[in-house]
C-alpha cells in the first residue's frame, strides 16, 4: 500500500497567467510592487503587473491554513480588495 499526502493548493492568477501556488501553511503577499526594499518577513511575494495602478504596491495577503482554508487580508490598500461573486457582482473584503 502506498500513502500519498494530498495537498490543497490555491493558485494566484492575473490576466489569465499563473503567478503563484500557495499550499497549506503558506502565505503570499500580493501587490504591484511588494518586492521593493522592505524588511524581510519571510513571506513570499507576488508582483502583479498593473499599468492602471488600481492595485497598491503592497495590496493583500493570501494565507492558507493547515486544513487548506484560504484567507485574503487587505493590507490597507487605497482601493480595497474585492471578491467576484458567481453572478459577477463584487463583494468588498
Amino acid at each position: 500500500m502506498t500513502l500519498k499526502r494530498i495537498t490543497k493548493q490555491w493558485v494566484v492568477t492575473a490576466n489569465g497567467v499563473e503567478c503563484a501556488r500557495v499550499e497549506q501553511g503558506q502565505s503570499v503577499e500580493i501587490g504591484r510592487r511588494p518586492i521593493r526594499p522592505i524588511a524581510d518577513s519571510g513571506m513570499a511575494r507576488v508582483e502583479i503587473s498593473d499599468a492602471t495602478k488600481s492595485m497598491s504596491k503592497r495590496h493583500a495577503t493570501l494565507s492558507v491554513d493547515e486544513s487548506g482554508m484560504a484567507t485574503v487580508r487587505d493590507l490597507n490598500s487605497t482601493n480595497g480588495s474585492y471578491a467576484v461573486r458567481a453572478d459577477g457582482g463584487l463583494m468588498r473584503l
